[in-house]
């Protein structure tokens, strides 16, 4: 093919796009993806739960790898290092799951988000802090 030809096929294809767009199919397209990126956006931030929590600074990397291993029940930030302070994003649905599976993992926990840190201050029978499992010999 010719650069001549080349250039007539495209300039068909061009006449023939610009004759299909309507000026309203664009700004109702436009509006739709708009809505829809707005209620995405509106899921994601109810689905999401945050929960601070502190470990020790050795530990936070294995608490990574149990959490993100876990079925994919949430995900761990580290906030700041030193520290040891972790932020385990989550959803709640799948809260309850990976609550159960953060107090049989052997890593010594603690909650530091309020609403968090007041549910398990109401139940006396639950520390904040997770106990490590004893070393077998």
């Amino acid at each position: 093919m010719t650069e001549n030809h080349l250039t007539q096929r495209n300039r068909k294809t061009e006449g023939k796009l610009a004759l299909g767009r309507e000026p309203w199919t664009e700004s109702r397209i436009q509006a739709e993806s708009g809505l829809l990126a707005e209620s995405e956006a509106y899921a994601l931030r109810a689905a999401d739960k945050l929960v601070k929590a502190q470990v020790p600074r050795q530990d936070i990397q294995i608490l990574a790898k149990l959490v993100e291993g876990l079925g994919h029940l949430g995900v761990v930030t580290t906030l700041d290092k030193a520290a040891g302070e972790v932020l385990i994003q989550t959803t709640e649905g799948c809260w309850p799951d990976l609550r159960r599976a953060l107090e049989h993992m052997p890593v010594e926990l603690r909650f530091l988000t309020e609403e968090t840190c007041r549910q398990d201050m109401s139940k006396p029978e639950k520390s904040l802090r997770y106990r490590q499992p004893p070393k077998g010999d």
